[in-house]
C-alpha cells in the first residue's frame, strides 16, 4: 500500500481527538453509511419530493453501490483496524479501497450543488462530505487513501450522471411502457451472473423497475402541485412504511441473508409502488 505508514500515522493523530463525546458522535455518524439512510433518503425524497428523482436516485444507489463492490474485491485492501486493531472503533465488512461512505457522500454533494441552487449549495454539500469522510478515518475503518478513491469514484459516477441522465430518460420516455423496465430487468438478471455483485443490489433494480413501470401504466404517482407541508407529511409516511417493514420482517426471518434480502426488496417495492397510492389515501 502506498506510504502506508504516514497514513497509520496520520490516523493516530485523528484519533488523538477521541473522548467519550466525540466517539459517541462519530460512531453515530457511520449511520450515514448504511443501508438503513439510503433506504430512508431515497424514501423521503420519491414519495415526498419527486418520484422523477427518486427513481434517479435509486438507479444512482445501485450502480454506486455495484461499482464499489467490484472495485474493492479488485483491490482487496485491508482497513486499519485489519492492520492494527487498535484503530477500530468499530469493524466493518469487506476490503477497504475505495471508500463506500466517501463515495456516495461525493456523489450526494455534488447532486445537492447541482439541484440545489443556492449560495448555501457549495459549502453544504462540501461540509458534508468532509464531515462523512472525517469520520470514517476517526473511527478507524479507512486510510486517507480510500477516501480519495472514493471520493474520485463518486464525482466520476456524478459526471455520467450529469452527461447522459437528460438523452436516457429522452429515450425512456419515447420507449414504450414495458419495454424499458422489461430492459433494465433484464440488465440486472445478465449483471447477477456475470457478477460478483451483492444479490441485494441486484434485486432492489429488478423491484423498483416493476414498481415505475406499474405507477407509470395506472397513474400512482403523487403530483406535483401538493403543498410543502403535505410534501413533508408524505415522505414521513414513506420513511415510517420502509421502518415497519423492516422491523416486521426482523421478527419473521432468522437468517442474515435472507432477512437483509427481504427487507431490501420489500422496502423497494413499498418506495416504487405502493407508497404513492396509499400516501394518496392517506389524511392529515
Amino acid at each position: 500500500m502506498i506510504a502506508l505508514e504516514e497514513q497509520l500515522n496520520f490516523i493516530q493523530h485523528v484519533q488523538e481527538l477521541r473522548g467519550p463525546c466525540t466517539d459517541a458522535f462519530f460512531r453515530f455518524m457511520h449511520w450515514f453509511d448504511t443501508g438503513e439512510y439510503l433506504s430512508a433518503l431515497n424514501a423521503f425524497i420519491w414519495i415526498g419530493l419527486s418520484w422523477r428523482w427518486g427513481a434517479r436516485l435509486g438507479y444512482l444507489f445501485i450502480a454506486n453501490g455495484i461499482l464499489n463492490h467490484v472495485m474493492k474485491v479488485a483491490f482487496a485492501m485491508p482497513r486499519p483496524f485489519m492492520v492494527d486493531p487498535a484503530f477500530g472503533l468499530i469493524h466493518a465488512g469487506s476490503y477497504g479501497f475505495p471508500s463506500g461512505a466517501a463515495q456516495m457522500s461525493a456523489l450526494l454533494a455534488a447532486l445537492l450543488i447541482y439541484v440545489w441552487k443556492s449560495p448555501w449549495a457549495w459549502p453544504c454539500g462540501i461540509f458534508y462530505f468532509l464531515l462523512i469522510s472525517f469520520s470514517r478515518i476517526y473511527l478507524g475503518v479507512h486510510f486517507p487513501i480510500d477516501i480519495l478513491g472514493g471520493c474520485v469514484l463518486g464525482l466520476l459516477l456524478f459526471a455520467l450522471f450529469w452527461r447522459y441522465h437528460r438523452p436516457i430518460e429522452k429515450f425512456a420516455a419515447e420507449t414504450p411502457n414495458v419495454a424499458l423496465p422489461a430492459a433494465i430487468a433484464l440488465f440486472f438478471f445478465f449483471f447477477a451472473i456475470l457478477s460478483t455483485s451483492d444479490d441485494y443490489l441486484l434485486v432492489i433494480g429488478v423491484v423498483i423497475s416493476l414498481g415505475i413501470y406499474l405507477s407509470r401504466k395506472y397513474d400512482l404517482y403523487l403530483s406535483n402541485r401538493r403543498t410543502l407541508g403535505v410534501r413533508m407529511y408524505h415522505g414521513l409516511v414513506a420513511i415510517g412504511g420502509s421502518f415497519l417493514i423492516g422491523l416486521g420482517i426482523m421478527n419473521l426471518f432468522g437468517l442474515e441473508g435472507t432477512r437483509m434480502l427481504a427487507i431490501y426488496a420489500l422496502s423497494a417495492g413499498w418506495v416504487s409502488l405502493f407508497a404513492s397510492p396509499f400516501c394518496r389515501r392517506a389524511t392529515l
